[in-house]
C-alpha cells in the first residue's frame, strides 16, 4: 500500500515538474519573439506590414498637370466642397469662405469671413502648389484650421479642382509652364488652406 502511494506521489510530482518546465520554455519563446520584432524594427524590417524603406509621402506636385487639367472634372470634384463653400462672384460665405478669386489671393484675408487663428496668422498666398499641398491634407498643412475636410489624395483630382477654381476669378492667374515639375513635398506641420475650406 505504501509502495503504491509512493508511485502515485512520484507520478504527480513528475507531471508538475514537466508542466513547470513547459511553462518556462513557452514564456521564453514568447519573449524571444517580441525581442525579434524589436530587432526587425531596428534593422528596417517592417514590423507594421509596410515595405522596407517606405516613408510617409507628401503630395506630388500638380504643376506639370495644370495646363492640361480638366476644368469640367474639377467642377465635379468641387461638388465635394459645396456644403461648406461657394465659388461664384459675390457668393456668400458658408462654413468656409467664398472662394471667388482664391487662386493667387493672400491666405486668410477674405473680407467678412471669421477665420481660425491658425489660418488668419498663416501668411503667404494661395498659389497653385500651396493650394495643392493644403488640399492634400488640410489639417496637417494648417494645424488648427476649422476645415474638417479629409483632403484629396489623387494628384490629378487636385489639379482639376484647382484649374476649375482658377476660372472662378476676375483675372485668372497665368498657368505654369507645362514642363514644370517638382519633387513630392512632405506635408508641413503648418501651412495654408484652400478650396474645401480655408478657415
Amino acid at each position: 500500500m505504501s509502495l503504491e502511494f509512493n508511485k502515485i506521489a512520484a507520478s504527480v510530482l513528475v507531471a508538475g515538474i514537466i508542466a513547470l518546465v513547459g511553462s518556462i520554455v513557452a514564456t521564453h519563446i514568447f519573449d524571444t519573439n517580441k525581442h525579434n520584432a524589436n530587432i526587425n524594427i531596428a534593422t528596417n524590417a517592417p514590423a507594421s506590414g509596410t515595405e522596407s524603406g517606405d516613408a510617409p509621402k507628401g503630395p506630388e506636385s500638380i504643376m506639370a498637370l495644370l495646363a492640361s487639367a480638366d476644368i469640367k472634372a474639377g467642377q465635379d470634384v468641387f461638388k465635394k466642397c459645396v456644403s461648406c463653400h461657394t465659388a461664384e462672384k459675390d457668393g456668400p460665405h458658408r462654413v468656409g469662405p467664398n472662394l471667388w478669386n482664391v487662386v493667387g489671393e493672400k491666405v486668410g484675408t477674405k473680407p467678412g469671413y471669421a477665420y481660425s487663428k491658425a489660418m488668419a496668422s498663416h501668411g503667404g498666398n494661395w498659389d497653385y502648389q500651396t493650394l495643392s499641398d493644403y488640399l492634400f491634407k488640410p489639417n496637417a498643412y494648417v494645424k488648427g484650421t476649422k476645415m474638417t475636410f479629409v483632403g484629396i489624395s489623387k494628384t490629378q483630382e487636385r489639379a482639376n479642382i484647382i484649374a476649375y477654381l482658377r476660372t472662378m476669378g476676375d483675372n485668372p492667374q497665368p498657368l505654369p509652364d507645362a514642363s514644370a515639375t517638382a519633387q513630392p513635398v512632405a506635408t508641413p506641420a503648418s501651412v495654408p488652406a484652400t478650396p474645401a475650406a480655408q478657415g
